[in-house]
């Protein structure tokens, strides 16, 4: 799955994929929560709204 955008996240120095924005239900909070489905280290994980530093579209990304 490809959004085509990437975000910035608070707690990481590097733009992360985005593939998915939805309901988080998970620890801490056991309730639904904006959260944002984005490329990790050792696979998916999930970031909440208030992580979120910036977006931009792939097109404007460097290349890796």
């Amino acid at each position: 799955m490809d959004s085509g955008v990437q975000v910035y996240l608070a707690h990481s120095s590097v733009w992360k994929d985005a593939y998915s924005v939805g309901m988080y239900d998970g620890w801490p909070f056991w309730k639904p929560t904006p959260a944002l489905l984005c490329s990790g280290t050792l696979g998916p994980e999930w970031h909440f709204f208030y992580d979120l530093q910036d977006v931009r579209k792939r097109s404007q990304a460097v290349q890796r």
